[in-house]
């Protein structure tokens, strides 16, 4: 990844997030920086199977409903894989926020433009 693509993800994280930015930056080609009514929510590009499995259960009616959110708990790296269920009680409507910018990023777009 860039430096000029850290910087931009850097802005999107906020301050407090920056060190956070470049220790994953440095393990992931990709990453989507998406603000949310919890926090600010890191997530790594998805490998083939994580995908192909998304596209499958999207396609499925009776699993549909999950299938965002079954990606975005595959994918995040920022916060806990705990404290993001817990986000998830408190806020069921956030894999809403995510369906973008975790599909951006599996086309290989630009990280600065995942996330809102």
């Amino acid at each position: 990844m860039d430096q000029n693509t850290i910087e931009a993800l850097k802005v999107k994280a906020g301050a407090a997030l920056h060190s956070t930015v470049d220790e994953l930056a440095g393990k992931h080609a990709r990453l989507a920086v998406v603000p949310t009514a919890a926090g600010v929510a890191i997530f790594r590009n998805p490998r083939r199977t994580e995908w192909q499995r998304y596209m499958d259960t999207i396609f499925d009616e009776k699993k549909r409903s999950k299938a965002v959110e079954q990606l975005a708990r595959d994918l995040v790296v920022h916060p806990t894989s705990i404290a993001f269920g817990e986000w998830l009680e408190e806020y069921p409507g956030l894999p809403l926020d995510f369906a973008d910018p975790l599909t951006l990023l599996a086309k290989g777009e630009a990280s600065e433009h995942a996330g809102k």
